[in-house]
Order: C-alpha cells, then sequence, then structure tokens
C-alpha cells in the first residue's frame, strides 16, 4: 500500500489518539498503596499477647477490605479507560480508512487495536490489576480466618485459665483442709493430755 499526503499509516492511528490518552495510560494509582508484606506479618498471632491481636483485628480487617476496594476501583477503572481507548482506535481506523477509500473488516480493525502500544501497555495494567485484586481478595479472607482462629484461641486460653483458677481452687481448698485436719489433731492431742 502506499501512503501518500495526509493519510498515515494504520499504526500512526494510534499515535493520534495517544496525546489525548497519554494522561489515562500514565496515571498512577492515587489511592494509598497497601503493602501486602505488612498484612502477611500481622497474620500471625502471638498466643502470649492476645489482647492485642484482639486489639488490632477490627483495624486489620478494615484496612484489608479497604485496600480490596481500592483495587478492585483500580481495575474497573483500567477496563474501562481499555474500553474507551479501544471504542477510540476503532473509530480512528474507521476514519482513516474511509478517507482512503478502503474497505475495513472487523477482524483488521481488532488486530490493528491489539497492535497498538498503548493498548498493549493498558491490557498490561489491567491484568497486573487483576493480579492484584485477587491476592487481596485471598488477604481479606485470610483475615476472616484469623478473626475466626482469634475466637476460637481467646475460648480456649478462657477455658484453660478456668481450669488452672479451679486446679487453684482445689489446691487451696485442699490445704485449708489438710490445715484444719492438722488443727483438730492438735485440738485431740491438748484435750487428751488435759484429760490424763
Amino acid at each position: 500500500m502506499n501512503y501518500q499526503g495526509d493519510r498515515a499509516p494504520p499504526s500512526a492511528a494510534a499515535e493520534r489518539v495517544r496525546p489525548k490518552l497519554a494522561k489515562v495510560v500514565e496515571k498512577q494509582d492515587r489511592a494509598a498503596d497497601y503493602d501486602l508484606t505488612r498484612f502477611r506479618a500481622s497474620l500471625e498471632i502471638d498466643e502470649d499477647d492476645l489482647d492485642r491481636a484482639l486489639a488490632e483485628q477490627p483495624r486489620l480487617f478494615y484496612e484489608v477490605a479497604e485496600a480490596l476496594t481500592i483495587a478492585v476501583s483500580r481495575q474497573r477503572g483500567i477496563a474501562m479507560q481499555l474500553k474507551d481507548l479501544k471504542a477510540r482506535l476503532h473509530l480512528v481506523i474507521r476514519d482513516t480508512a474511509a478517507r482512503r477509500n478502503e474497505k475495513t473488516r472487523e477482524d483488521n480493525i481488532k488486530n490493528r487495536n491489539i497492535l497498538a502500544s498503548v493498548i498493549k501497555k493498558l491490557d498490561l495494567e489491567y491484568l497486573d490489576a487483576s493480579a492484584h485484586v485477587k491476592e487481596v481478595r485471598a488477604m481479606k479472607e485470610a483475615y476472616q480466618q484469623r478473626s475466626y482462629a482469634l475466637r476460637e484461641m481467646v475460648s480456649i486460653e478462657l477455658e484453660r485459665l478456668y481450669q488452672l483458677g479451679v486446679e487453684r481452687g482445689a489446691v487451696s481448698a485442699r490445704n485449708r483442709m489438710a490445715v484444719r485436719r492438722l488443727a483438730e489433731q492438735r485440738t485431740k492431742q491438748r484435750r487428751g493430755r488435759a484429760s490424763e
């Protein structure tokens, strides 16, 4: 094909759309950057410090849930940007073909869309965002399990403390009984001496 005058090669169609969408593609996620390694480290429960674990559980669960909301929002935003970019590029390709009096087929347009570097970059961003959503969703589920584990651990600890209290009570009751027996024996011995 011979491209002359104002006619641009098909790959240039993406270049004409690029300036309008540069901000979209280059936009960084402005939401809070949640560090999943911190969440992973906080999953551990110190059995000797259940009070702290119980106190921080609601806050940590909220932060993970918030991170999931932001990740899903970011993923949906990228999906919308990708759809918008593909539609705009589709129109540019059709317009270019119409000016050249060329016939276009849907599969040719799709192939040109796929080859556009802007589309490739957004596709990769979308895949990354999807993977991040899955990871944060798994982290949220882990924190739900942590909540159940904490509840069980507290229940076990309370039962252990109760048993320990019963044991101590039993030991102190045995001690009191032993002291009473000794006192009774001494009293009997004194009475026996006094009657002699």
